[in-house]
């Protein structure tokens, strides 16, 4: 699938709102246990911003590195590497700059370690997936044509059940439709 802008941006947006919104979730429970620790609300807040601007680029770079899954599991590990050592390299570089320069081998080489090694095993693990997706030409856009079929099929009847329980489109409909409530 070739390089589009526009899809790189779509995943940018994606990766930074569920890094930040995994870190307000977290505030938010820590606010409540009341155990924020005297951080004013203005850096956690900028903080959340960072986040969704590391999040951004790391969605940004995952799109652009999925040519890579040409060369099947071995690509997808070494997009997965890409985006992990980029990922851990700006939080280094945001949070505590003396990981990467002072502290490198005490702080950022046992980092850079684990992510290799967790960003070859997810990039493997995603990149699979997203070549099963693939093979139907379902990316986002596909997506939401599914999602506008099933809007128009009112009826149980019209929506193509099967015996297992699933519709023509599989499992991931299901949670969908109980999600949108269609």
């Amino acid at each position: 699938m070739p390089f589009s802008l526009a899809r790189a941006v779509r995943w940018g947006v994606i990766g930074g709102v569920a890094l930040s919104l995994t870190l307000l979730v977290k505030v938010a429970i820590a606010f409540a246990r009341g155990s924020l620790g005297g951080a004013p609300m203005s850096e956690l807040f900028r903080d959340a911003a960072i986040m969704l601007s590391i999040g951004f680029v790391c969605g940004f770079v995952a799109c652009a590195v999925t040519g890579l899954h040409r060369f099947g599991m071995a690509g997808d590990a070494v997009a997965g590497v890409v985006v992990m050592v980029l990922f851990f390299t700006m939080c280094m570089l945001v949070f505590d700059p003396a990981l990467l320069f002072q502290r490198f081998r005490a702080g950022a080489l046992p980092m850079y370690a684990m992510g290799t090694v967790l960003g070859a095993v997810a990039g493997a693990w995603f990149g699979r997936d997203f070549r099963k997706e693939n093979e139907g030409e379902m990316d986002l856009d596909g997506f939401w044509k599914v999602i506008e079929s099933a809007r128009m099929a009112r009826t149980p009847d019209e929506r193509d059940w099967s015996s297992s329980g699933r519709n023509r489109h599989g499992s991931r409909m299901l949670v969908i439709e109980a999600v949108i409530g269609i």
